[in-house]
């Protein structure tokens, strides 16, 4: 493949991210004006067009099946117990846990990074 191909191509890629990412942005606006039932369906559209933008980019979905399925099931997990965590205690302690956490989180991360 020439060097002038191997441009377009990346160009092309990178022109089907930006659709996909402009449609999200699109879908961000509507959410203000529209129903829960609505809501729902057209994140099943975008996530639908999200995973056909990375199958033309040439991204292996299936290699990530796995992972995939366990990180859907841990956010469904952590969906129902913060909301669990939610209504059981005040809006004050749950942000002070809520920012507590993410501080935690920031550090490892920061503490990996230079590692």
């Amino acid at each position: 493949m020439t060097n002038v191909n191997q441009i377009y191509l990346q160009i092309s890629k990178v022109s089907v991210i930006l659709l996909v990412r402009l449609c999200g942005l699109l879908f961000g606006l509507l959410v203000v004006s529209i129903t829960t039932a609505c809501i729902r369906r057209f994140i099943g559209v975008y996530i639908l067009l999200k995973l056909l933008a990375y199958g033309i980019i040439g991204f292996k979905i299936n290699q990530y099946s796995v992972l995939l399925v366990y990180m859907v099931t841990g956010a469904l997990i952590g969906s129902f117990v913060g909301t669990l965590l939610r209504r059981s205690i005040s809006n004050r302690w749950f942000s002070q846990i809520l920012k507590i956490l993410l501080t935690i989180m920031t550090l490892r991360m920061i503490y990996s990074a230079f590692q």
